[in-house]
């Protein structure tokens, strides 16, 4: 069976946090959706730069 390429969920997202999504993807011509997926990108980045080999955390 072939694995699905993308994955939609519902999400709670505050209110002000969605206008500064809305403004940002205005802002650089793109949608929400790529707002969103591209900033949980970042983050994950972010953790994996963030973690040691070993899975200890960078204190």
């Amino acid at each position: 069976m072939k694995e699905k390429q993308e994955h939609p969920f519902k999400a709670r997202i505050p209110q002000s946090v969605w206008n500064e999504l809305e403004h940002m993807a205005e802002h650089e011509e793109r949608s929400i959706n790529w707002e969103i997926v591209q900033a949980i990108r970042e983050r994950i980045a972010r953790f994996k730069k963030e973690r040691k080999p070993d899975g200890h955390e960078n204190v």
